[in-house]
């Protein structure tokens, strides 16, 4: 009995150690407790973080969608505009605008390049000094485009310069104008209309003949098949003293009015 009884631990230290324990229990449940909100707060604000940032970026791209499509609404608009204008021009008017240059026009053709053997180009593509402006004349460049017209041409330009029937070619100087307008060698035709009929015309006949003579004076003429060309409209005049006639009139008929 005596041994027993020295075993058995004072019911105080059994107080005490079960209410450390117990202690302990708490602490570590409130510490984990803690942790766990701890954690799940930082969870929901990355995840809040992350969806913001995911709005924001979503909020700007929409608004750059929004801006193109405001921008193609007005692009529409504008071919719409010029589509019914086009539809509601009669045969005529569009014959009258390309007949005077007075639009722009696109289409398929050729480009015509002529150019001296001697020119000499420096790698920026500038023509240099050294480049025999007189060995190309205004009067072949004339002779050229009056043959383009001949074999069929619809539209011509001359170094992006539209030719209309108020357009010259002539020299001033050692320059070559067309129109006001100074133009360098080479000098490329872009033409639009029928590149193989154009281009055989002027291989053949009379078109032979000036590319013959062309050739003799160190003057190549080299031609290029194109699917697509765009060719500016002409400089206009402001016409303010010439005036249409009507069919019928006098003048349109030849007759002053006046007795014999």
């Amino acid at each position: 009995m005596k041994a027993g009884a020295r075993q058995k631990e004072p019911l105080g230290v059994r107080i005490a150690s079960q209410a450390v324990a117990f202690a302990l229990c708490a602490v570590i449940g409130v510490t984990a407790v803690a942790a766990v909100t701890a954690l799940q707060k930082d969870s929901r604000r990355a995840v809040r973080e992350k969806l913001a940032s995911q709005m924001s970026a979503a909020a700007e791209r929409r608004s750059d969608l929004d801006s193109q499509v405001r921008g193609l609404e007005t692009k529409i608009q504008e071919q719409t505009h010029r589509l019914n204008a086009y539809q509601h021009q009669s045969p005529q008017d569009l014959s009258d605008e390309l007949l005077t240059a007075s639009t722009p026009v696109t289409g398929a053709g050729l480009a015509l390049t002529v150019s001296s053997q001697s020119q000499s180009v420096s790698q920026g593509g500038r023509v240099t000094s050294t480049f025999e402006r007189s060995s190309v004349t205004d009067i072949d460049l004339q002779e050229i485009k009056d043959l383009l017209w001949k074999s069929g041409a619809e539209a011509i330009a001359l170094n992006n310069h539209r030719l209309g029937p108020q357009t010259s070619i002539r020299h001033a100087g050692s320059a070559v104008l067309v129109g006001t307008e100074a133009v360098d060698p080479p000098y490329v035709f872009t033409v639009i209309g029928d590149a193989r009929t154009m281009t055989d015309m002027m291989k053949s006949g009379i078109g032979k003949e000036l590319m013959d003579s062309l050739d003799k004076r160190g003057i190549t003429a080299s031609f290029q098949s194109r699917s697509s060309l765009s060719l500016p409209a002409a400089a206009s005049t402001a016409i303010s003293h010439a005036h249409a006639v009507k069919n019928g009139s006098s003048a349109a008929t030849g007759k002053t009015g006046k007795k014999e």
